[in-house]
């Protein structure tokens, strides 16, 4: 009896201690980001690639708009959505940041929700010249009316770059505990526009978009 007292009264510091840090955590001052601070940040037209503009808003920096539902689900501080393209490749890359680790999802459901299958995917690492080996996560996908295509995508939180989700997550958790405020995380993710490119392209291409958003966001994106 007199165990089961001692353990209960453990538990009970235990539980009074962890509610104290999600207090804590709670009242931790919101970091203000805003999708035009985004915009700014993160990759323009480089090397042989141009952004391609939205055709309903030319004057927009970016090539579409995700739809409401998205931004209702997710709660970033935005979505950059920009198409890149060259004289033979073209490509669709999707940024997406936050605080709030609720809003990374797993994206298998996003992909099958737009009617994509996932044939296979692996962990792959980009060599890029000035953010090391990152890690990120390579996929086929088929459609039924777009054919099949590669994907990449991966997170930045605040330990680096990672392939999945629930890495990121433990990341932005571990920053939170360690240091009592926000952690912010970053979701990227590409597709080629033409089914003929090959995963050698589409990987040269993100690295060299990496590249690019080091220089642009000061190492944010």
């Amino acid at each position: 009896m007199e165990r089961l007292t001692k353990r209960a009264a453990i538990l009970g510091v235990v539980f009074i201690a962890l509610g104290g840090v999600f207090m804590t955590l709670a009242r931790a001052d919101k970091i203000s980001r805003t999708e035009t601070w985004m915009e700014g940040k993160a990759p323009g037209s480089f090397g042989d690639f141009k952004v391609r503009r939205d055709p309903d808003n030319p004057e927009s920096t970016v090539s579409y708009r995700m739809d409401d539902m998205t931004y209702q689900t997710l709660v970033p501080y935005g979505i950059v959505a920009r198409i890149f393209e060259s004289a033979t490749q073209a490509y669709d890359a999707v940024v997406i940041a936050s605080s709030d680790k609720d809003s990374f999802h797993d994206p298998r459901v996003c992909f099958t929700a737009q009617g994509w299958v996932i044939d296979s995917e692996e962990t792959a690492t980009l060599k890029t010249k000035t953010r090391g080996e990152v890690p990120v996560t390579l996929a086929q996908l088929s459609h039924k009316d777009k054919g099949r295509r590669w994907t990449i995508f991966a997170y930045k939180g605040p330990d680096g770059f990672t392939a999945t989700t629930s890495a990121l997550k433990i990341q932005m958790l571990a920053h939170q505990l360690k240091t009592l405020k926000n952690a912010e995380g970053v979701f990227y993710r590409f597709i080629p526009i033409y089914g003929t490119t090959t995963k050698e392209q589409l990987m040269d291409f993100v690295s060299s978009w990496l590249d690019e958003a080091n220089k642009t966001s000061d190492g944010y994106f």
